[in-house]
């Protein structure tokens, strides 16, 4: 199973993907995390030469200036690589098929914890028929006004399941539930 979490930042995507790993991994089946940002990190980490912590800290920054990203948003960084960089030298796809090559060698289900473009999900679509689901997450008070995502049409998923959840409480555990009551849903059919 590949569960993408898409939503804007700061609704939760990062919380149902460590509730999806933890929880359901040890009650029922056993799922990995995979970020579709994770090569632009990379990326960034290499060519601002960061070490372990200074990385960890623009991380908990990154909607901020930062002295160590020569005055940049680590945010607005990561998507300048993306939409000026990669997919201007490759094809808007690219990061779904870098996805695709990481989740192939992974025994367990994954769940994508920050997808956000239609484009991004058809190379994973095509590699894994059928076993791709969605999870939409909406939390008052967050939108896409700051990022380069947006929420992705029902239609991506093909014969996969999609699914809303509303993180609308300031109660982690009560959000944690809802997480679990969509997956139970999937997984039990």
């Amino acid at each position: 199973m590949i569960v993408l979490l898409n939503g804007p930042p700061r609704s939760g995507k990062d919380t149902a993907a460590r509730c999806i790993v933890n929880n359901v991994s040890k009650n029922r089946m056993p799922f990995s995390e995979y970020k579709m940002s994770s090569p632009l990190k990379k990326m960034v980490r290499e060519f601002f030469c960061l070490t372990i912590d200074e990385h960890r800290f623009i991380e908990e920054h990154k909607d901020r200036p930062l002295k160590m990203l020569l005055g940049k948003k680590y945010r607005d960084v990561q998507i300048s690589l993306s939409e000026e960089w990669a997919k201007q030298l490759f094809d808007s796809s690219i990061l779904g098929q870098i996805a695709v090559k990481n989740i192939k060698g992974r025994a367990s289900n994954v769940v994508i914890s920050d997808i956000g473009f239609e484009e991004e999900v058809v190379p994973i679509r095509h590699a894994f028929p059928s076993r791709v689901h969605l999870l939409r997450i909406t939390r008052p008070d967050c939108d896409f006004s700051n990022d380069s995502r947006d929420y992705i049409p029902d239609s991506c998923v093909g014969t996969g399941r999609m699914q809303v959840v509303e993180n609308k409480y300031d109660d982690v555990e009560i959000y944690e539930a809802q997480i679990l009551r969509a997956m139970k849903k999937w997984i039990t059919g």
